[in-house]
């Protein structure tokens, strides 16, 4: 500042007096404020300063109180304890430790809806699951099992010769399936992925065969063979109806075949049937409204056809011995 007044100062002095007085105070004022600056560095300085030598005598005197408590004590510093480690107790198992037979029971009752016919199903399928894992606790029971039990169904011989097919592997594998669904979702057990486990696949056969052609019609030449067995030609006693003979009554087994050629019902629809006939309004019917909702269909009345009152059905059904 002195430096650029003293390069300036003629023309300073050339400046009217007004000007030269307002130049003069701003110069004081500036001059003030670096004087303070100035100031204001020494002094922050000088506190650094002091604060480092505070900071280090602070530290010094720790360090010989420290080291004066540790000789008091012998030379062992006192250790903080321990902090102790706070571990999640681990929860109490929920599995289900009984033997997986003794659910049985509960499954069924937690499934109002099921038919006589599939809780027969699945009674089997119960019985042939255990032959394979036998009676093992719930909670036992892996993934492992399920997946023999497949591979035993895969390789079940067939009362019909060969292998069971895919659909009735399918069955047996879904219901063990669903069963420990149902303890899952009970919270019996935890699911262990026992719904990944699939039946085999379909044989290059199966997959060709349609289900028109499982389901057919029988064939001219098969109804031929059927109605002139001995049950229809003449059979050699109650007991013996498969051998020809003489008797000729007809028997429930007569009047059951017939009804199921003629009708197209079902054999386990036949076989629940009630043995007296509906009346509908002078038409005697089969009645068949408490069966045959296996696959949805509504219940129905099977009015008695023509060729079945001709063969004397109708007289049979008044004696209650035709399907009984």
């Amino acid at each position: 500042m002195k430096a650029f007044v003293h390069e300036h100062a003629s023309e300073i002095e050339a400046m009217p007096e007004n000007v030269k007085k307002h130049f003069s105070d701003w110069l004081n004022v500036v001059m003030q404020r670096k004087t303070q600056e100035a100031q204001d560095v020494r002094e922050s300085a000088d506190m650094t300063a002091t604060l480092a030598d505070m900071w280090k005598q602070a530290k010094q005197q720790g360090m010989l109180e420290g080291m004066e408590k540790a000789i008091s004590l012998g030379g062992l510093a006192p250790q903080t304890p321990p902090i102790p480690s706070i571990l999640p107790t681990p929860s109490a198992s929920t599995d289900c430790s009984e033997p997986w037979t003794n659910l049985i029971e509960r499954f069924h009752d937690d499934n109002p809806g099921q038919t006589e016919k599939t809780r027969v199903s699945y009674r089997i399928t119960f019985t042939q699951f255990q032959e394979i894992v036998g009676n093992k606790a719930l909670n036992l029971l892996t993934k492992q099992d399920i997946k023999a039990y497949a591979d035993w169904l895969k390789n079940k011989p067939s009362l019909r010769g060969g292998t069971l097919g895919h659909g009735t592997i399918v069955r047996h594998l879904g219901e063990v399936k669903f069963f420990l669904k149902w303890c899952v979702q009970s919270g019996l057990i935890e699911d262990k992925g026992f719904a990944d486990v699939k039946a085999r696949a379909k044989t290059q056969k199966e997959k060709l065969t349609r289900q028109e052609e499982v389901r057919r019609a029988f064939t001219n030449d098969e109804l031929k063979q059927i109605f002139n067995s001995p049950l229809f030609s003449g059979y050699h006693s109650k007991h013996f109806k498969s051998r020809p003979g003489h008797q000729t009554k007809r028997l429930t087994d007569f009047w059951f075949i017939c009804v199921l050629a003629l009708t197209g019902a079902r054999i386990g629809e036949i076989s629940d049937v009630p043995a007296k006939l509906y009346d509908l309004e002078g038409i005697p019917c089969l009645d068949l409204r408490q069966t045959g909702t296996k696959t949805g269909n509504n219940p129905r009345l099977i009015p008695i056809l023509p060729e079945l009152r001709k063969i004397g059905f109708l007289q049979g059904t008044s004696n209650n011995c035709v399907l009984r």
